[in-house]
């Protein structure tokens, strides 16, 4: 084997510009694989943090009543933004114990909690409005938990100063509120103004009552970005639907509302987790420890159809891409194998002498498959380094982060010894059956 490796980097010595094409074709080829692979890694990559982003991987969970439906006596997930008045449409004739109370919640968190990134309660106790130095502010009111930011939605929103609603303002039942950036402003100049400040809610739906909360947290909407890589991507403040919203501790919330149950709750499994099957066994869970008859609680993935939207679109563009790459591949081996079919040609005489000598066929075979090897080798290896350099400056350009996998150089790398190995079979079997006489009279 020593030997053959010598005999072919002297073939490529001495013929340098042959090899040098012969080369440049795979090294194009695999270039251009790992360049596709890495910008389709690199938008694969995307798609799952801009779907993460958007909930696309959150689960909601509902109380829903079992055989004929009714509306009336369903309690559905109202989104954030969305009137609070179709919580209280929606949950009218509930009994409460059908509701999923706290209690219920805090056990379910301590079991899955090995799985559950952060999950939200959040109650829509009405509208109303507050007024402060003759300045009126028409407002919603949201009660929520400790974790509900680290729970994705459409409604994305930071804090911007202060602080956010803890555990001890639910277990307590605390009066304190985060109100919008905006508000803030109208009402005390600015955000930091705002801090430590109270303001009075009179509540208009769907019961007349007044609040008065301290502030202990400002809030600012983010913009959400969607689409996908076909359509392009937009930037959407959902949070500018609606009233300006106040958020609550739940249980305050739930005791201004005078109900003992949740009616939004919504999780996000921590990164890597199998969503389908923490699906079934939440069900199952909930089946076990949820025993209110004529009722269960239903768990289900809020925007599975977007997301299979995004999956499918991306299935069909690295199957363009693999296509792509199957057809650099191929043209590389013919390449590969018409190059050293030429070589064979040229080298009749030199076949002849070897076999005269003693060669056998299995040494002439194994030498033009060594030479094969050797130049899809190193042309492969120059094609990683551009392919992976060309892969990483495009999906930058593109804005995508940058990937480029272990599993994809070593596919390519294997690929390019393959080639050798494939497309060099033929001629090095031609070359290995030559008649040494007729070899010998060769011009």
């Amino acid at each position: 084997m020593r030997d053959n490796i010598k005999l072919a980097f002297r073939s490529i010595r001495a013929n340098k510009m042959r090899a040098m094409l012969t080369m440049l074709g795979i090294i194009i080829g695999i270039a251009s694989v790992i360049a596709i692979m890495t910008i389709s890694s690199a938008m694969n990559l995307a798609m799952e943090a801009q779907n993460a982003a958007m909930g696309y991987n959150n689960l909601n969970l509902t109380v829903e009543a079992e055989d004929d439906y009714d509306a009336s006596s369903v309690l559905l997930s109202v989104p954030v933004a969305s009137s609070s008045s179709n919580q209280y449409k929606y949950t009218q004739g509930m009994p409460p114990e059908a509701l999923l109370d706290m209690e219920t919640m805090k056990d379910f968190e301590q079991h899955f909690d090995d799985r559950i990134k952060g999950i939200s309660y959040t109650w829509d106790t009405g509208s109303g409005k507050t007024t402060l130095a003759h300045q009126t502010t028409n407002v919603s009111l949201t009660g929520v938990n400790a974790k509900y930011l680290d729970v994705a939605s459409f409604s994305k929103i930071e804090l911007e100063t202060g602080r956010w609603v803890t555990q001890e303002d639910v277990d307590k039942g605390k009066k304190v509120a985060v109100i919008k950036n905006d508000l803030a402003a109208t009402m005390f100049g600015s955000s930091d103004g705002a801090l430590g400040q109270q303001i009075d809610v009179t509540i208009t739906e769907p019961n007349v009552t007044t609040l008065t909360v301290t502030i202990v947290g400002v809030y600012h909407s983010v913009a959400t970005t969607g689409g996908n890589i076909l359509t392009g991507t937009y930037s959407f403040d959902f949070s500018s639907f609606g009233n300006t919203r106040i958020y609550l501790p739940v249980s305050t919330a739930l005791e201004v509302s005078r109900s003992t149950g949740i009616t939004s709750i919504s999780l996000a499994g921590v990164d890597g987790v199998d969503l389908a099957k923490f699906q079934q066994d939440i069900e199952n869970y909930f089946q076990s420890v949820y025993t209110y008859k004529g009722y269960h609680v239903l768990v289900e993935e809020p925007w599975s159809s977007s997301s299979d939207s995004s999956d499918n679109t991306m299935k069909t563009l690295q199957t363009a891409f693999s296509v792509t790459a199957a057809i650099s591949l191929l043209v590389v081996g013919i390449g590969v194998m018409n190059i050293m079919m030429v070589s064979i040609t040229e080298r009749t005489r030199e076949i002849g002498v070897r076999k005269a000598l003693g060669a056998k066929r299995r040494d002439i075979r194994m030498q033009f498959i060594t030479e094969s090897i050797v130049l899809s080798f190193i042309g492969g290896i120059i094609g990683i380094i551009i392919g992976m350099v060309a892969g990483n400056i495009a999906a930058h350009l593109m804005g995508y982060p940058a990937t480029a996998s272990i599993t994809s150089v070593l596919l390519s790398f294997g690929v390019s010894v393959s080639i050798g190995v494939f497309f060099g079979f033929y001629p090095a079997n031609k070359a290995a059956k030559m008649n040494p006489i007729d070899a010998l009279r060769y011009e």
